[in-house]
């Protein structure tokens, strides 16, 4: 049973974490009405455009779940994510690139990055993910060696 609300700093609380809980909702809302991505199954590779200049939480998250999505419904096909358009990415989208490149290496596919613009490959060489993560200067070179 819930302990009723017996302060102004716990009815505080409670309308505080409904109002992020609903903006949050509604920021994904919003950016579903935008497009975020496109996808483009070719012969042997799929290959998720961002068409986006700047990610942030909400979009990362739908980067995230559009990529678990290509992965289950293309088992066997390798995965490139072409960042030409991005110019801005929060730490979190990093964690979900590392999650999907760590998902797909388990499993023996390929998952690479490309047409990272100079302030994100910077991101990458700060970071270190340069080395773990598979990133092509342009998207026909990471098709043709995928």
């Amino acid at each position: 049973m819930d302990r009723p609300k017996s302060n102004a700093c716990d009815n505080f609380e409670a309308s505080r974490n409904w109002y992020f809980t609903r903006a949050s909702v509604y920021g994904i809302l919003f950016a579903m009405s935008e497009k975020i991505f496109h996808v483009d199954k070719r012969d042997r590779v799929v290959v998720t455009r961002v068409c986006r200049a700047e990610l942030d939480h909400d979009t990362t998250l739908l980067l995230k779940a559009e990529l678990k999505s290509i992965i289950a419904s293309h088992p066997d096909l390798p995965i490139i994510v072409d960042m030409e358009e991005v110019e801005f990415l929060p730490s979190i989208t990093l964690g979900v690139l590392v999650e999907i490149h760590l998902t797909l290496k388990r499993a023996g596919r390929v998952f690479a990055l490309a047409a990272l613009q100079p302030a994100i490959e910077e991101i990458m060489k700060l970071s270190g993910l340069d080395n773990l993560l598979q990133i092509y200067q342009q998207t026909d070179a990471a098709i043709t060696q995928a």
